[in-house]
């Protein structure tokens, strides 16, 4: 978890801060992933000189990732006591489809041996996202007091520069 620069690396009027104090919400915070992937290999031989196989691979991941931290600057309000918070929900899905066909022969004309490869390919991949954040009421970093209620979320559409309270957007 970041800490201020003032009160750690430099002087603060409250003393120093301890190294080991959390800024953020106990019991808030937490990731949690679910990733799974399936296929299969087909190869079937017509012949000795003519060929074909298909590879077929579908792949899920899926993130819920909640934190809660001090503000993107890290420093202390006018007091040199108290700092801004702020709780982020974080939530991903990612799905990736492929497969790929191929049809493999063996020619020859005269002295000469030829291979011939044809192979036809499809990849298809989404990525859901939904970012939320909110704001927490500040903590004293020197005597931190917990238990604030977290919420409501303002919904960040990634993708829209400055787009907030939309829906979920298919990228």
């Amino acid at each position: 978890m970041p800490l201020p620069a003032q009160g750690t690396i430099f002087s603060n009027p409250n003393d120093k801060l301890d190294p080991n104090v959390f800024l953020g919400e106990p019991g808030f915070d937490g990731f949690d992933r679910e990733q799974y992937s399936f296929g299969y290999v087909f190869d079937h031989r017509f012949n000795d000189l003519w060929s074909i196989s298909q590879n077929l691979r579908y792949s899920h991941a899926g993130t819920a990732e909640k934190f809660s931290l001090p503000m993107f600057d890290v420093s202390f309000l006018d007091d040199h006591r108290t700092m801004d918070r702020r709780a982020w929900d974080d939530r991903n899905h990612i799905s990736v489809f492929s497969v790929d066909n191929q049809l493999q022969g063996k020619l020859s004309s005269g002295p000469l041996q030829h291979s011939l490869l044809l192979s036809v390919d499809y990849w298809y991949a989404s990525n859901d996202w939904q970012f939320n954040s909110s704001e927490i009421k500040s903590i004293d970093g020197f005597a931190p007091h917990y238990g604030t209620p977290i919420g409501p979320y303002t919904f960040h559409r990634p993708g829209a520069a400055g787009a907030v309270n939309g829906q979920p957007k298919r990228q």
